[in-house]
C-alpha cells in the first residue's frame, strides 16, 4: 500500500468497529479483502485526503458527519443503503458541505440479505415515500436545494447507470469524492459494491 494500516475507530449506526485506511491505487480488489474486513475499513485511490495526525482517535456517529467536513469539505458522496433515512438526515445536518447522491432500490431482497431492515416491497415503498416527502418538508421548502438526489438502484448498478447518462444530455452529476457503504454488509455483496464501484469514483475518493 501507500500507507499503512492507522489506528482509529468508527462508531457506525449499528455497532462500534474498527477501521484502517490505506491508499490503494495500485491494489486489486482481493489485496483489499485480505487487508482488513471489508466491513471496517476506509480505503483510498489517491491521496486519502484526511490529516491523521489531528483526527480523534474515536469518531462516534454523533461526529461522524463533522468529521467528514473536517477532513473533506466540500465534496460528492454516495450513500449505499438509506435506509430509514436517519444516517442520511444526520449527514445533511453535520457535514453542511457535502453533497449527496441516496442510493436505495428500496425493494426486497429475496436471497442473501437477512436483515430486520429487508422489507417488504410494499412497506420499502411506504418507507420511500414517508422520506421523499420528510426530506421536502425539511430541505426544499426551506431554501435548501440542491444537496441530494434519490436514486433507486442497486448499489452496484448505479456506476453503470451513471456512465450510461454520460454524453447525452442526461448526466446526474459529478462522480463521487466519498462512498459510504451502508447496504448489505455480506462479504459478497461488499465485493460487489467495492469491485463496481472502484473505479468509478473520482481519483482521490475514499470508500468507508
Amino acid at each position: 500500500f501507500g500507507s499503512s494500516a492507522i489506528g482509529c475507530q468508527l462508531t457506525a449506526m449499528r455497532s462500534l468497529f474498527g477501521f484502517a485506511a490505506c491508499c490503494a491505487s495500485d491494489v486489486s480488489i482481493q489485496q483489499l479483502l485480505t487487508m482488513e474486513s471489508p466491513l471496517a475499513s476506509i480505503w483510498a485511490r489517491g491521496n486519502l485526503p484526511i490529516d491523521w495526525a489531528a483526527t480523534p482517535t474515536r469518531v462516534g456517529h454523533d461526529t461522524f458527519g463533522a468529521f467528514l467536513q473536517q477532513t473533506v469539505g466540500a465534496g460528492m458522496a454516495a450513500l449505499l443503503g438509506v435506509g430509514d433515512g436517519e444516517l442520511a438526515a444526520q449527514l445533511m445536518e453535520t457535514w453542511p458541505s457535502g453533497v449527496f447522491y441516496l442510493v436505495d432500490p428500496y425493494i426486497h431482497i429475496w436471497k442473501g440479505y437477512d436483515d430486520i431492515n429487508n422489507l417488504s416491497d410494499k412497506d420499502h415503498q411506504l418507507r420511500y415515500e414517508g422520506l421523499r416527502n420528510a426530506f421536502h418538508d425539511q430541505y426544499e421548502k426551506q431554501g435548501r436545494y440542491g444537496r441530494y438526489s434519490w436514486v433507486r438502484e442497486f448499489s452496484f448498478s448505479f456506476p453503470a447507470v451513471f456512465k450510461k447518462a454520460q454524453g447525452t444530455g442526461m448526466e446526474m452529476g459529478p462522480l463521487p469524492s466519498v462512498v459510504i457503504l451502508d447496504n448489505n454488509p455480506a462479504e459478497q455483496a461488499v465485493t460487489t459494491d467495492l469491485e463496481s464501484w472502484w473505479d468509478f469514483m473520482r481519483p482521490e475518493g475514499s470508500i468507508i
